[in-house]
């Protein structure tokens, strides 16, 4: 029979050596008892496996840390890999991390401590943000929310997007302590996309979600690195650009699910920002794209999902959402020319 820990950590692992053994430290080292390590191999380097198994060794947790694999040692992906987490795991509670990242001693003991003391089915802290390029280390504090509503995902909404919205609510699975069974008997999951997949699978999760707590306190630091896989400077290829394009259409669809809601045209215009995003990586790779993929299935992501009317009453991104609403209407050689000139922008920014 197998243990029942507290909480399950789950960690997607790929080519992540120069990062990893700093990650899993912060982790093993955690002062809550009772915690299962749950890391997936997505079929990289040998070397980074061997940097997780050197840390692990040496653990006083050893015993409580599970190393999986995909079938055939395949490379599937974040959202396979923390799939393949769920359906591993025995904790109460989830706890996803990025392979890259790094949580407080302190970081379990406290969401656990919340959750426990309130019956939440969630349970999100603040967290600092480390940009490695530029150096910089920003505390992104929640104000402190307690719902212990029968149905919160208004609630839910509306301090993300509502008049007063909180900036730093992210929508992202990390630093996001989640009931497990709420996932296993709503069948919910990681779309399979390899950007975006946060977003997508917190907002199918938010309708289950009864009870909940925003913390003020930091439970995780981010790793801000504009190369990496989930920023818009990574070289991409043809099948991530179509999952791009793809993860558009899924996104899109569930945001129009609530737009009768008081902040459905809120979460558009947020979602609206990511599609813009996407735009600059889909414009640097479109010469070897035109082969690849159909012109129409091109030029529908440049269908903005809202209104000009909309767009102008949003809160946040409203310049960015405005460019993205505009160029379905540009001829396609001046919209490559503009958004050639975006990443050009963009690229000198980060060069600094």
């Amino acid at each position: 029979m197998s243990k029942s820990y507290k909480v399950s950590v789950i960690i997607p692992i790929y080519n992540a050596e120069k990062y990893i053994g700093q990650c899993l430290l912060s982790l093993l080292t955690q002062d809550l008892d009772d915690v299962e390590y749950v890391l997936i191999d997505d079929g990289g380097r040998r070397s980074t496996m061997e940097v997780v198994r050197k840390v692990v060794s040496v653990s006083t947790r050893s015993a409580d840390v599970f190393i999986y694999q995909h079938s055939m040692g395949e490379n599937r992906g974040v959202s396979a890999s923390r799939n393949l987490g769920i359906e591993r795991s025995n904790g109460h509670y989830l706890y996803f991390v990025d392979s890259d990242d790094i949580c407080p001693p302190h970081a379990l003991s406290t969401l656990y401590a919340s959750a426990e003391a309130h019956d939440l089915d969630a349970v999100v802290g603040s967290y600092q943000l480390n940009d490695t390029i530029g150096g910089r280390l920003e505390s992104r504090l929640l104000r402190p929310l307690l719902n212990l509503q029968a149905s919160p995902y208004e609630n839910m909404l509306h301090y993300r997007y509502g008049g007063s919205a909180e900036p730093w609510l992210g929508l992202n699975c990390w630093n996001c302590l989640l009931r497990r069974s709420i996932l296993l008997i709503n069948h919910l999951s990681f779309q399979p996309l390899s950007r975006g997949e946060d977003m997508i699978f917190i907002h199918q999760t938010m309708p289950y979600l009864r009870r909940f707590a925003l913390l003020s306190d930091i439970t995780y630091v981010y790793h801000y690195r504009p190369l990496s896989l989930s920023n818009f400077n990574g070289e991409v290829t043809v099948s991530e650009i179509k999952n791009l394009v793809d993860k558009n259409i899924i996104m899109g669809k569930l945001c129009a699910s609530f737009t009768d809601t008081r902040y459905g045209q809120q979460a558009l215009g947020e979602w609206g920002k990511y599609v813009m995003w996407d735009i600059l990586t889909l414009a640097r790779k479109r010469h070897s794209l035109r082969a690849a993929l159909p012109v129409d299935y091109m030029s529908s992501l440049y269908i903005h999902p809202l209104k000009l009317q909309a767009i102008l009453r949003l809160k946040r991104h409203r310049m960015l959402n405005l460019a993205f609403y505009l160029l379905q209407y540009v001829p396609s050689r001046l919209r490559y020319q503009l958004i050639d000139l975006a990443n050009f922008m963009l690229k000198k920014r980060y060069a600094r």
